[in-house]
């Protein structure tokens, strides 16, 4: 016998060529929701790691480095916000799904 079984899963919401799993199914789980954070909190987390990237007190980078450093950040973001709005997932391109896991690709 099979005692002492734990099951984790994951998804994505359903739509845009994700199914939605049976009720009958998600009876078993506990079901957590986690819902984007707002774009000022994504800027903020982002200019934080910039910022201490492209720290002028280190004598890495000019100063002139430091001031652009939130600018990119702010061009970045808003350049997703509109990649993510215009390039919608379909079920012929369901790979068109734009995550914050994108967004710290460009700043890793």
């Amino acid at each position: 016998t099979i005692t002492d079984l734990l099951f984790v899963a994951a998804m994505a919401h359903p739509g845009a060529g994700n199914n939605d799993i049976p009720n009958r199914a998600k009876r078993h789980f506990h079901v957590v929701n986690v819902t984007m954070p707002s774009v000022a909190s994504i800027h903020q987390i982002f200019v934080s790691m910039v910022r201490a990237h492209f720290n002028p007190d280190a004598g890495l980078t000019a100063p002139d480095v430091w001031t652009v450093a939130e600018q990119l950040v702010e061009m970045t973001v808003e350049l997703w916000e509109a990649v993510k709005t215009k390039m919608l997932p379909t079920p012929a391109k369901f790979h068109y799904v734009f995550s914050l896991r994108d967004l710290s690709r460009v700043f890793q």
